[in-house]
């Protein structure tokens, strides 16, 4: 139960992250923080699997889904495909543990 909730929190970060800076200080949110929290929940689960592979793909993705608009417009990447590729392997691995269960 632990897992899902640390995994919801992961999911709930990421998308907080990448909203507009004017709609989180809507709600009185700071980006900053949001950041923290998530660098610290993501490095947690990552030293917690040791799956070297995982942690590399993950941090290209966390960096390449934060990059600003106009830096990623020039390298031709688009955000919106890291940031669901992210969600994606935050997902994938817990979701394949229990059907092997």
């Amino acid at each position: 139960m632990l897992k899902w909730i640390a995994v919801f929190m992961v999911i709930l970060l990421a998308v907080g992250i990448n909203m507009p800076d004017n709609m989180l200080a809507r709600y009185g949110v700071n980006a900053n923080f949001l950041t923290i929290a998530l660098a610290a929940i993501a490095l947690t689960g990552m030293i917690a699997y040791r799956r070297i592979g995982l942690i590399f793909v993950m941090m290209l993705c966390l960096v390449g889904a934060n990059l600003p608009e106009a830096v990623a417009a020039d390298l031709n990447i688009n955000r919106d495909y890291l940031l669901a590729t992210l969600i994606a392997l935050v997902i994938i691995p817990f979701v394949q543990r229990h059907i092997e269960d």
